[in-house]
């Protein structure tokens, strides 16, 4: 509670001094206030052959530089690739379930009910009555829309489980009625008092306000096909228009007055009943086996490459973890492998791990220690995004001096990019631009304060080059409102979008221990 208690005054100091001053909100309304209205042309790097230009090792050395805060990291970071086997049923195994689950086919054709599984742990058995337009499943309506009472079938297999079906029986009954329900707590003489009431004409919304009524709801639909035969139902199904005590207990007791009942129709009574299949110990065993095998001949980090994986049947995936790692890649319960790879030694491969519920096997290679500081740029994926843009740079060179002052128009540029011309819609302070995207940023910039009528570009952006003119701008209706302006201020840049980084900003100038590993235990 001390803590909490310290958080909520932190977080409120941090809220009330992080506010939007008068120059705040009103260039935050003024980046807002007008929308230009764009017609464009352009060509996607995609579209350009990668071999007209060639990246070096300067070209991707330069592009880190330049873009060498995007990859900090403030934690030690291990980079690893993995191998994750699911421990699944062999097909030695579905075979042997569906023998199983065929003699439990015959044996419950030939038994009342469900009484052939009745008590066996190995099924899951759930019984049901349903109308057929309550029954989403269509093979599962299908068959007890068309079946004799007896009838079995198996109806699917589906993620190693097998699931049958059997009707057990069906009638012709109202499957749901209309209801006002009153709940109420007191006496028997208060309660027939307010009984007597309603049948003499109090109206539903004035009962509610009466003492002893707890609560109470008007026009709801009750199902009965799946409701038990009792006395209530009975007396549900039997009730003419006025309110009556369906049940009571003590000082508690239900009120209800039947509205409408549906048109009988046919309900079914049906059980399906599930069988599970798991690996066997063989299945479990041969895994291991296979693995243990492959594995023999992998000596270290470096030997174990994709190309090998795949040879022998198997994903090799890679991971980034930190202690605060929660898994290991995307597989879930792996905190186990987690903790081993901030153990190991770089270069050493792991024993056969198994995640924490049982259904995969896991050998792990650690390839790297990354200190404090920078993610390497020879990083097999941040060398492959680096390389991209600089190609995309070099794209961008060629392409603008190809169609600079090449046409006069949109429509010219066009033409020379084969490509056509479309419209949107551009405000400074939108997130991304319609129709073009998140990322195009020099774009958003540029638009707004572009003259209207000319034609601007051709112009470098994230994805393309890009021709467009501005035919007209809309200013924005609403006058300025300082308390509109500095909330949304605050959303954005102010109060609300520092609180969401709070711990990484207190974090990034305090020495923190990180002890999270030493809470993991096997």
């Amino acid at each position: 509670m001390a803590e909490m208690l310290k958080q909520q005054k932190l977080q409120y100091l941090l809220a009330s001094s992080i506010v939007a001053n008068d120059l705040d909100a009103k260039a935050f309304y003024d980046s807002n206030a007008s929308t230009s209205h764009i017609i464009y042309a352009h060509k996607n790097y995609a579209d350009v052959p990668n071999d007209q230009y060639e990246v070096t090792s300067a070209d991707i050395r330069d592009e880190y530089n330049k873009e060498k805060n995007s990859f900090k990291v403030n934690d030690e970071t291990r980079r690893a690739h993995f191998i994750a086997v699911n421990i699944a049923p062999s097909q030695a195994d579905i075979n042997q379930g569906r023998v199983l689950v065929d003699t439990t086919i015959s044996r419950l054709s030939a038994t009342p009910a469900v009484d052939a599984v009745n008590g066996d742990s190995n099924f899951g058995v759930d019984r049901n009555s349903a109308a057929a337009s309550s029954i989403t499943n269509p093979q599962l309506r299908e068959f007890v829309t068309t079946a004799a009472p007896g009838d079995v079938k198996m109806l699917s297999f589906i993620n190693d489980e097998f699931t049958i079906v059997k009707l057990i029986g069906s009638k012709n009954a109202v499957d749901s009625i209309n209801v006002d329900v009153i709940a109420f707590q007191g006496d028997a003489a208060s309660r027939d008092s307010l009984l007597d009431a309603l049948n003499s004409g109090l109206a539903f919304e004035e009962a509610l306000k009466r003492p002893g009524v707890a609560g109470g709801q008007a026009d709801i639909w009750q199902t009965l096909a799946s409701a038990p035969d009792n006395e209530v139902k009975d007396r549900l199904l039997s009730a003419g228009s006025n309110y009556f005590i369906a049940d009571s207990m003590g000082t508690d007791a239900r009120i209800i007055r039947v509205n409408t009942k549906r048109a009988p129709v046919n309900i079914y009574d049906f059980a399906t009943v599930t069988y599970k299949v798991y690996p066997s110990d063989e299945t479990i065993a041969k895994l291991n086996s296979d693995l243990e095998n492959f594995m023999a001949g992998v000596t270290s980090a470096d030997s174990l490459t994709v190309t090998r994986a795949l040879s022998a049947g198997y994903t090799l995936q890679p991971a980034m973890v930190t202690a605060n790692s929660s898994m290991l890649g995307n597989v879930p319960y792996t905190r186990n492998a987690v903790k081993w790879v901030m153990d190991a030694r770089e270069g050493q491969i792991s024993p056969i791990l198994e995640d924490g519920q049982n259904d995969k096997l896991i050998v792990v290679a650690l390839n790297d220690i990354i200190k404090p500081g920078y993610l390497p740029a020879d990083d097999e994926d941040i060398r492959l995004a680096l390389a991209e843009r600089a190609r995309n740079n070099k794209k961008a060179a060629g392409l603008i001096a190809e169609y600079a002052g090449k046409a006069n128009d949109v429509a010219g540029y066009a033409a020379l990019m084969n490509s056509s011309v479309d419209s949107t819609d551009v405000t400074f302070g939108q997130m991304f631009i319609p129709g073009i995207g998140v990322t195009e940023s020099e774009l958003l910039g540029q638009v707004p304060v572009s003259k209207e009528g000319a034609v601007v570009g051709p112009v470098k952006g994230t994805n393309g080059v890009y021709v467009y003119q501005v035919y007209g701008v809309d200013n924005e209706s609403r006058p300025y409102s300082y308390e509109e302006n500095a909330a949304r201020y605050s959303q954005q840049l102010g109060a609300q979008a520092v609180l969401g980084n709070v711990i990484g900003i207190l974090m990034n100038n305090n020495p923190v221990e990180n002890n999270t590993l030493k809470f993991y235990t096997e």
